[in-house]
Formats: structure tokens, C-alpha cells, sequence
């Protein structure tokens, strides 16, 4: 083990030894200037060395001041809704809308719509009309989208409210009401509401 730090501490004085070896200048015959570490005369004179030659300077950066990197802009201006309304009542007794868009710039080429309906995405399509059926009665929040092939959201519309009005079953059969052979057959004539025949 002792012959181990021996090892080492040779081997470090041997590596550290040629860093602080004097270095002197002389002159040949021909009045040219020689160095060595070794003097071969009294004319060798030693030569002062700053800077190790195994180190190089340390460079220290000037830090310019960062631009912000430029904003980019949106691909679309706006996406809304045009149609149904903010806080528009449809009525409908099938529960039937049609929802149209309008975006500017027209869609893009690999993008496409969603709608989302009650916080729910619907399919997505290039091309509005969306056809929603059969809606409750009641409110709805329609909110348009544009995405991109990853489906990633590019924009959104402002969320409209809906109100869908669709006739109650009494309602319905105020309007027309049962007849012996409907019983059974329109929701609003169930067979348990049907009369005896006499």
C-alpha cells in the first residue's frame, strides 16, 4: 500500500516538475536567440515566464442584453358562431339545431372544426354546418374550435347559450290528441292512458 502513495507522488512530482522549470536564454554563434532549461554558459540568462503555457487565458463573455423572441402571431383572427344566437330559443319538437361558423382567415389546409356541446367535443369537419339531434329540452353551451392535425386548439369562439323549447308530451297531446288506434304507438298516448271501449 505504501509503495502505492509512493507511485503516486511520483508521478504527480513528474507531471507538476516541468510546469515550474526555469527557463533561459542565450545566444548561439550566429547572434540567434536559443531556450532551454538547461544553461550551457554564464550568457544564459533566465527568462521570466507569466502565464503558464498550459493554461490559456480565461475569456469572460460580455452578456448582451436578450431580446424577447418576436410574438407569433395567430393563424386566425377571430372564429365565432353566427348562427344560432347568443341566448337564442329554438323550438323544435325534434331537437334539431344546425350551427354555422365563420372564421377569418378561411380554415386552413390540414385543420379542422369542433364543436363542443355541454363541455363535450363533438366529431370534427371542415365544413359547417354541424347538425345536432335530438336535444333536451332546456340550455345548451355550443363553443367552436380549430385544430390541427395533432389536434392541437389553434383557436376558440366565445361560448353561446342556446335554449332548446320542444312541446311535453301533454303538450303534444293537447295539440292532437289520441285516438283509439295510436294508443301504444305516440309517446304522449301510453296504453295505460287508453279508455275503455264501451
Amino acid at each position: 500500500m505504501a509503495y502505492l502513495h509512493y507511485l503516486s507522488g511520483l508521478l504527480l512530482y513528474a507531471l507538476i516538475s516541468p510546469a515550474y522549470a526555469e527557463v533561459f536564454r542565450y545566444k548561439d554563434a550566429n547572434g540567434n536567440p536559443l531556450f532551454t532549461d538547461q544553461p550551457r554558459d554564464e550568457t544564459a540568462r533566465p527568462v521570466e515566464i507569466r502565464q503558464s503555457l498550459n493554461s490559456l487565458p480565461t475569456i469572460t463573455s460580455v452578456a448582451r442584453p436578450t431580446e424577447p423572441p418576436p410574438k407569433r402571431q395567430p393563424l386566425y383572427a377571430w372564429l365565432r358562431i353566427t348562427h344560432p344566437l347568443q341566448n337564442e330559443t329554438l323550438r323544435d319538437n325534434t331537437g334539431n339545431v344546425e350551427v354555422f361558423l365563420e372564421s377569418e382567415p378561411a380554415l386552413q389546409p390540414g385543420h379542422t372544426y369542433v364543436l363542443w356541446l355541454d363541455g363535450k367535443p363533438g366529431d370534427a369537419q371542415q365544413t359547417p354546418p354541424f347538425l345536432l339531434h335530438n336535444l333536451d329540452r332546456g340550455s345548451h353551451r355550443l363553443t367552436a374550435e380549430i385544430v390541427d392535425s395533432q389536434g392541437n386548439s389553434l383557436t376558440r369562439s366565445l361560448t353561446v347559450t342556446i335554449h332548446i323549447k320542444r312541446m311535453s308530451l301533454s303538450q303534444r297531446k293537447l295539440a292532437r290528441p289520441c285516438r283509439s288506434p295510436e294508443y301504444g304507438i305516440r309517446p304522449e298516448c301510453p296504453m295505460q292512458d287508453k279508455p275503455e271501449e264501451e
